[in-house]
This record gives structure tokens, C-alpha cells and sequence, in this order.
């Protein structure tokens, strides 16, 4: 068994780490989520939660392409903390580099880091990344 340097590891390891975030993003673009939907008796309390958090990221500008979002929509969004309105003046939506200002009508925007639905150019995510100059 041969050795493996640190230089290597890492870059396997971050190789690894893109392919499973790429492999959920297609899941859901391709809707692995949809049964999760289904009445099949295994819903959960987090389940329910995700539903009385709708109305949060609906607010604005957004609320008719945020309208029928699904729980893995909705569980994207919470994993990033999405808040439609920044705390933080110098960190929104329109400045970081996943935005995507073209894709509804309106003010309401798009994010690469969302399959479906809006975000407000206000808005601000823990993904949030400067735009490149």
C-alpha cells in the first residue's frame, strides 16, 4: 500500500466533496425530491417545519416564482440561510457572484445555487461570495 502526501489527499478529498454537491444538485434538478411529497407515512416534524418556512422566503418581489417551491427547494434554501433581506449592507444578493439578474421578469432575480425560484436582489445567503472584478 503506497502512501499518500497531504497535497494529494486534499485534492482527492475536495474532488470527492464537488462530486457529491454536483450529484444533490442534479438529484434535484431532475426532482429526487418528488417522493419525499408522497403521503407514503414517513414524514417528520422537520418535514412540517419546512412548510411554516415558506412564507419567509416568499416575501417581495419573488412570491409568485417562490409560490410552490418543494421541501428539497425549501431545504436548499435553509441550508444556506437564505433571508430575503440582508443584515449586512455590503453582502446582498445583487453583489455576490452566483447571482443571476436576468432570469425572472421584474426585480425578482435568479441564483445559480437555487434549481427553482427567486431571490431578492436585497437578499443575502451564508454562500455569499463577492463578484469578480
Amino acid at each position: 500500500m503506497s502512501k499518500t502526501d497531504r497535497r494529494t489527499f486534499l485534492a482527492k478529498a475536495g474532488l470527492l466533496s464537488l462530486t457529491a454537491f454536483s450529484g444533490a444538485a442534479l438529484l434535484q434538478a431532475c426532482g429526487g425530491g418528488a417522493s419525499e411529497n408522497s403521503d407514503s407515512g414517513n414524514s417528520s416534524p422537520s418535514a412540517s417545519s419546512n412548510t411554516s418556512a415558506k412564507p419567509s422566503t416568499d416575501a417581495g418581489a419573488c412570491a409568485s416564482q417562490n409560490a410552490n417551491l418543494s421541501d428539497s427547494d425549501l431545504e436548499v434554501r435553509e441550508s444556506v440561510a437564505y433571508v430575503s433581506k440582508s443584515t449586512e449592507a455590503d453582502k446582498i444578493c445583487k453583489n455576490c457572484r452566483f447571482f443571476q439578474p436576468d432570469k425572472f421578469e421584474g426585480s425578482c432575480a435568479g441564483c445559480m445555487l437555487f434549481v427553482n425560484g427567486g431571490v431578492e436582489p436585497g437578499g443575502y445567503c451564508k454562500s455569499w461570495a463577492a463578484q469578480e472584478a
